[in-house]
């Protein structure tokens, strides 16, 4: 397996999603503000991650299908580090609330 489609020029913010995510709060606008040049924002690509690379679907029936496994994130890492990118940050979603 390559890479290459997801090593670019951009600083990378992965985020993890498992089943059952909350798609509430705030990570939804910050993963739609990453990337867009009118907000400052563009030097960023954001990447999904999770267990496996089927779809996962949140609380509310919202599906996402992630871009990498949990394996694959380290080598994302040393391959964008080896060509001098960053990852500037990799964020965790709260799955399945423990109360509402």
């Amino acid at each position: 397996m390559t890479f290459k489609t997801h090593i670019t020029s951009y600083e990378k913010v992965v985020f993890i999603i498992l089943d059952k995510f909350c798609q509430l709060g705030n990570w939804l606008y910050l993963s739609a503000a990453l990337g867009e040049k009118q907000l400052g924002t563009a030097q960023y690509s954001v990447l999904y991650a999770s267990t496996d690379k089927e779809v996962k679907t949140s609380i509310g029936n919202l599906k996402a299908l992630p871009d990498l496994s949990i394996g694959e994130i380290l080598k994302i890492f040393r391959l964008s580090y080896s060509l001098g990118q960053k990852v500037r940050g990799i964020i965790f979603l709260r799955s399945k609330p423990l109360s509402w």
